[in-house]
Formats: structure tokens, C-alpha cells, sequence
């Protein structure tokens, strides 16, 4: 929002919180576009106020499985029978807002340095994927 004027995402958390007239105590300072494009513009200067805590804890994978018992399976027509579910990306615990992967902000991004203005969108991502997978295993 402070690197481009033509941005059409605008966070629920950042519109909210955006200086105005009216709402001179926001914590985001007013938008305009291309301010932060250069170190001698308005928003050049590296400050320390929108520091954030990019720590977080993230399931990445989890596999639960269930194989039946022989004394079940000697009544069925098959050798083994195994139940399973699968899940990825099913929990990420972080103080970061939902639109900022907290991987893709640890990586190279220095939201501080207008000289990688081009690498700051990728930290702001949709959010992250979840998948889920269930299966059955039979062996005859």
C-alpha cells in the first residue's frame, strides 16, 4: 500500500488502522503511493515501530493410521486392512497477522529497505494452504 498506488489488497487490519483526519491516533501512517520506494522519502527512514514477532509453530505434516486387528481381518476377504488420514499445514501458531506467512517473512525480506521493495509482497500471501487426505489400504 505505501510502495504502489494501483494495489487493489488492502488488509482488514491495515484499513482500519490507517491515519485519517479523522482517526489521527491510528497506528499505520496515512497511505500514499510510492512514498517507500526510496530511502529519501517520507517512509525511508528505518524505524522500529511496526517491528513484529515472526516466531511461530507450525503442524507441517501429520499421518494418523489404524490397521485392523488379524481376528477382524480373518473374517474379511483380504490379507490387511489399513484406515488413514493425512493432514497438512493443519496448525500455525503466531502472533503475525493472517496475511503474512510467517516462513516467507523469516526468509529475505527486509520490509525496512526500499531497495527490496520487490520482495516485500512475498510475505503477504494468501493464506496457507491446508490439505487434507484420507485413505484405505488393502492387501489382498
Amino acid at each position: 500500500m505505501y510502495n504502489r498506488p494501483y494495489d487493489s489488497f488492502i488488509r482488514k487490519d491495515l484499513a482500519n488502522d490507517i491515519w485519517t483526519p479523522e482517526n489521527t491516533d491510528a497506528y499505520f501512517p496515512r497511505m500514499f503511493g510510492y512514498i517507500a520506494l526510496s530511502e529519501s522519502d517520507a517512509l525511508g527512514a528505518v524505524n522500529n515501530r511496526y517491528l513484529q514477532d515472526i516466531s511461530y509453530l507450525r503442524m507441517k505434516n501429520i499421518t494418523l493410521g489404524y490397521t485392523l486387528p488379524s481376528k477382524i481381518i480373518d473374517r474379511l476377504p483380504f490379507n490387511k486392512l489399513r484406515v488413514y488420514f493425512s493432514g497438512e499445514n493443519l496448525l500455525t501458531f503466531t502472533k503475525l497477522t493472517d496475511y503474512i506467512d510467517p516462513e516467507a517473512a523469516g526468509n529475505s525480506v527486509n520490509l525496512n529497505s526500499p531497495s527490496t521493495s520487490a520482495n516485500r509482497s512475498t510475505a503477504q500471501t494468501v493464506p496457507f494452504s491446508k490439505i487434507y487426505s484420507m485413505g484405505i489400504s488393502i492387501q489382498f
